[in-house]
């Protein structure tokens, strides 16, 4: 019991909820971050996408264990490696997808309408997009971006038209510099195959 529940936690990648600090960007950037109402609101919304973010992690660890189980890295993740049960991973998938949604109601109808974009794009992006060439680029970076204006859509303050392109341009960087970084670690790795883990990268 206890290796399932550090398998589902790892699973959950809660080292990558960081990005999901971006939903404070509106507080930050137009002084309200010492608003209480404000920042519990943010808190709120913050803790929604972690929770929508790691239900598209558990789905993509199931649609990716095959391929997974060819990677140097990946192999060892819960799910490729059997640590966490297929219908297990897809149940908590669904589960924090579905709890998501629902809290995601109760803030406002604007951060819930960027909520189910945000579900939308992350689940697209693992059945399709990330095999698409460059797509695959501009949709990481569409994730950062949405998560700044769902921080604004859920508090009611919006950040100048130059800092929603900076925000962007470093959306675009991010999302560049992990493609980057995964080539790199794969070229690098005696016997890594591009084409077994992700055909996409052969063509960066």
């Amino acid at each position: 019991m206890g290796q399932l529940l550090f398998g589902l936690a790892k699973t959950s990648r809660p080292r990558q909820w960081i990005k999901n600090l971006a939903l404070f960007a509106s507080l930050i950037f137009t002084g309200q971050l010492f608003d209480k109402e404000l920042v519990i609101i943010s808190t709120k919304a913050f803790f929604i996408f972690c929770a929508i973010a790691s239900s598209n992690y558990f789905f993509n660890d199931v649609m990716d264990r095959d391929r997974d189980r060819r990677h140097p890295f990946k192999k060892l993740r819960p799910v490729a490696s059997g640590r966490v049960p297929v219908p297990t991973a897809l149940f908590t998938s669904a589960l924090l997808l579905l709890g998501g949604i629902i809290l995601s109601a109760s803030i406002n109808t604007s951060f819930l309408g960027m909520t189910l974009l945000f579900a939308f794009l992350s689940y697209s992006y693992t059945l399709v997009l990330k095999h698409v060439t460059v797509v695959d680029i501009f949709v990481i970076a569409m994730g950062y971006f949405l998560r700044v204006y769902a921080g604004e859509a859920a508090t009611g303050y919006h950040l100048s038209i130059w800092l929603t392109l900076a925000v962007f341009s470093l959306s675009l960087f991010l999302a560049i510099g992990k493609r980057r970084s995964e080539l790199t670690l794969l070229q690098t790795h005696d016997g890594a195959a591009l084409k077994d883990t992700r055909a996409t990268l052969s063509h960066y």
